[in-house]
């Protein structure tokens, strides 16, 4: 079974593990247990965690020329 990210990779935001400060994470849900949090994973301390979603990356922003 071949695993799909369901977002980009290049606007993926890099997550901090908020446990040990690692940039070692990788992303597990699009949803969490609210539907602004999605879910991640911290290959470091092997935790998983959520992540606020930032508006920024989820819709991008309009620019007006």
């Amino acid at each position: 079974m071949m695993e799909t990210n369901p977002i980009p990779s290049d606007t993926t935001p890099t997550v901090t593990c908020p446990y040990c400060r690692s940039t070692n994470t990788e992303f597990f849900s699009l949803f969490g247990q609210q539907l602004l949090t999605e879910q991640h994973y911290c290959n470091n301390c092997r935790t998983p965690f959520e992540y606020i979603k930032d508006d920024v990356h989820v819709i991008p922003e309009r620019i007006d020329a």
